[in-house]
């Protein structure tokens, strides 16, 4: 029994170490897709998934003369399956919010968590600064989805 739970531990240890290793090196990548939203410039980029998890990475540029908290759980995210069904997703992560000095940039990457693989994932920039009209940004799967 003790053997088991030695066993449990360190898988769990060395997936969240291999997880956290991944999520490190993806987030160092160059954001392609950015939006201006008010006094911030949000870059958004779609990663390869994790199964039936989504992986997204954000870096924001703070123009203002202020330090800006941003919350990314504000954003509405709506994910596409292969059979055409639309899906909210919400990060695993509970606490997404990014501060950010004036002038500064900061980055993360979060995980959607969806029931199905996600073959389209958008995202409504505007959302982040709960700001009208939305602002969708669309990225389709580095892995395609095969439709049926």
């Amino acid at each position: 029994m003790r053997r088991m739970q030695w066993v449990l531990v360190v898988g769990v240890v060395l997936a969240g170490c291999a997880y956290k290793a991944a999520s490190s090196n993806e987030t160092t990548r160059e954001v392609r897709d950015r939006s201006r939203v008010g006094c911030l410039d949000v870059g958004v980029d779609r990663h390869r998934d994790l199964g039936n998890t989504a992986v997204v990475s954000y870096s924001i540029e703070n123009h203002c003369g202020q330090m800006q908290k941003i919350d990314l759980g504000w954003a509405q995210v709506i994910g596409r399956t292969a059979e055409g069904n639309e899906v909210a997703l919400v990060p695993a992560k509970k606490e997404s919010s990014v501060a950010v000095a004036p002038h500064a940039t900061g980055e993360t990457t979060l995980a959607y968590p969806a029931p199905a693989p996600i073959g389209q994932l958008c995202i409504d920039i505007a959302s982040l600064a709960q700001q009208a009209p939305a602002q969708w940004r669309c990225f389709g799967n580095p892995e395609p989805v095969a439709l049926r």
